[in-house]
């Protein structure tokens, strides 16, 4: 096997996206590649301890703020607008010159849009890792729903039959061409084409869909360009905080963990613990970069928060998890066992969670319809019927085999999936 140079493309303010890559490059370094790790940011720490080399784009930085970051993490509200032209064009040009420079036989990345123009421009290939819930596949199957936002902007949209709904949600992603205006100006500009879908831009030459196969038994054939490595989970340590460690678990109180990654809204996030104020139940509260618990002010007693947890350990030790629909933090509940109530926040989210819950271990909630008596009503349905609980546990067992069977170890498969496409193009 000769020594391929592989570009990592992580988007670095984003915690799963960035444990991701910082798995694959890790895999990588350790098949005896060279590993070239673009960016930095908030989650750059996860990349410390791999042994790869650093490139950084300036622009990077630069334009990154909250706004922006929950814009292009809202592609169901903002489509691909959440960016112009001009920004667009800065970061494709420096993108160009950084493969100039390094002259990588494959980038990959899980959700840096704007490296899907410059290696096309480049004549680089491409792999992209995506939840299974948002691939070309997924809809092709005729998986897909409606957006919750779109029950929101357009009430109206409650009239149609679900099945027509339904129908439209699968037809729009693989065919419409949803707020794309500076990327296909971009595009044309660069001299490679317009997009013919927003779906299009998150879609390598070769795709790794980072879920459990046996979970999408819809998917069992694949089409080319498309394959299943595992669930990723975070490598990276966390310690279990003092207030777990000393925690006392009262007979006949349940626990109930939330968490909503790094993506969540601080307004629901907020909502979401004041309805758990003073119930029946013992919270942990997982705050990452969401929120500060400083603006929390005085905290219920029933409430623990942490900005982290060991994600799969504080879910294990919950009777139900309350979580946004990320893919970490929903392999993390699954591998845990536990049953979950999820808020999502975007279709991808949505997705995530749905075809989890069409397995019988948890409910989905839409966002604009998460109310406290919502919520600890969904809760509560848990907790009385032991179908969810079983059923997580069934999920649960089938999972294990990817944390303790070396060579089904989701990066590593990933990696040589990879290097495989590499030897025949």
């Amino acid at each position: 096997m000769s020594q391929k140079t592989i570009l990592v493309a992580p988007e670095m303010v984003d915690l799963a996206e960035s444990h991701r890559m910082a798995s694959f490059a890790r895999a990588f370094s350790e098949m005896g590649h060279e590993v070239v790790v673009l960016g930095d940011g908030r989650y750059d720490y996860l990349f410390t301890d791999i042994p790869c080399r650093r490139v950084f784009i300036e622009y990077d930085s630069l334009w990154m703020n909250d706004q922006n970051f929950r814009q292009m993490h809202n592609v169901d509200e903002y489509g691909m607008n959440w960016i112009a032209p001009t920004e667009l064009s800065t970061f494709i040009a420096a993108e160009v010159e950084l493969l100039k420079q390094i002259r990588p036989d494959v980038v990959i990345t899980g959700f840096r849009p704007s490296i899907r123009i410059s290696t096309r421009v480049m004549g680089v290939p491409l792999v992209w890792v995506l939840s299974a819930a948002v691939s070309e596949p997924y809809f092709q199957s005729g998986l897909g729903t409606s957006p919750h936002g779109l029950f929101v902007k357009r009430p109206w949209m409650a009239l149609a039959p679900p099945p027509l709904r339904n129908w439209v949600a699968n037809i729009a992603p693989l065919h419409f061409p949803f707020k794309l205006n500076a990327w296909n100006k971009v595009a044309l500009k660069w001299g490679i084409g317009r997009f013919e879908s927003t779906l299009s831009i998150f879609r390598g030459d070769f795709n790794l869909l980072s879920d459990a196969p046996e979970l999408f038994p819809e998917l069992d054939d694949l089409p080319s360009g498309y394959e299943f490595c595992g669930p990723l989970l975070m490598e990276y340590p966390i310690p279990m905080p003092e207030s777990v460690r000393t925690y006392q678990r009262k007979p006949g109180r349940p626990v109930i963990f939330f968490s909503m990654g790094s993506s969540g809204s601080p307004a629901l996030f907020k909502s979401i613990v004041a309805a758990f104020a003073n119930q029946p139940y013992d919270v942990f509260v997982a705050t990452t970069t969401i929120i500060e618990r400083s603006e929390f002010g005085k905290l219920p007693a029933n409430v623990i928060i942490e900005k982290f947890f060991p994600a799969v350990d504080i879910a294990a030790l919950a009777d139900v998890a309350v979580i946004h629909g990320g893919q970490g933090t929903v392999y993390s509940t699954l591998f845990a066992g536990t049953p979950f109530v999820g808020v999502p926040m975007f279709s991808e989210q949505q997705y995530n969670l749905e075809a989890m819950a069409r397995r019988g271990c948890g409910l989905v909630l839409r966002r604009d319809q998460c109310t406290p008596r919502t919520l600890l009503g969904a809760v509560r349905q848990i907790l009385a019927n032991d179908d969810f609980a079983q059923s997580a546990g069934y999920i649960q067992e089938m999972l294990l085999k990817y944390r303790t069977q070396p060579e089904l170890f989701p990066p590593r498969v990933g990696a040589e999936k990879v290097i495989e496409f590499l030897a025949y193009i």
